[in-house]
């Protein structure tokens, strides 16, 4: 039975002629090694990656390219992914609180096989997740958050 032994400093000095210092060996390891990423924490990264780019996709499709009546001026606040990529939860906030959300609500879901289809032709994507719209509800309500919106969009500071 062949029992391993790690090598070690003075075993570097047995084999090398002339003599060698640690630090020259360990100059040739980076100093910054990280450890390899679980999978796990690959698939939050790619899950963040992924509704980003929904986001973005979704925001342009439904501002410039559905042409219904019934869907309001809407911005869309995030999109969930699932872990498994089949399902999407998108948020909207609607800009005018006076528009109906039901409507626009009903329209998306009427228009979620164009934006699927849409989606599938610019993003480079194996599967494209089932969309579903939601209200955003945290930010309707808010007349605060609807004022430091109009602040960021002007590029106003804080007063």
């Amino acid at each position: 039975m062949v029992s391993f032994r790690p090598r070690l400093y003075s075993d570097i000095h047995s084999v090398c002629p002339y003599p060698i210092s640690l630090s020259y060996i360990l100059s040739y390891i980076p100093s910054q090694l990280k450890a390899r990423p679980t999978l796990k924490e690959m698939e939050n990264h790619r899950a963040r990656r992924v509704s980003e780019a929904l986001r973005e996709e979704l925001g342009e499709l439904i501002s410039y390219e559905l042409s219904d009546p019934r869907i309001a001026e809407t911005t869309i606040t995030e999109v969930l992914v699932s872990p498994d990529m089949k399902n999407a939860q998108v948020r909207l906030h609607f800009v005018n609180p006076g528009d109906n959300p039901d409507e626009t609500l009903a329209a998306l879901d009427r228009a979620r096989s164009f934006l699927k289809h849409q989606l599938a032709e610019r993003l480079t994507l194996f599967r494209i997740p089932e969309l579903h719209f939601e209200s955003d509800v945290t930010q309707s309500g808010s007349p605060r958050m609807d004022s430091l919106m109009k602040r960021i969009k002007r590029g106003r500071p804080r007063d």
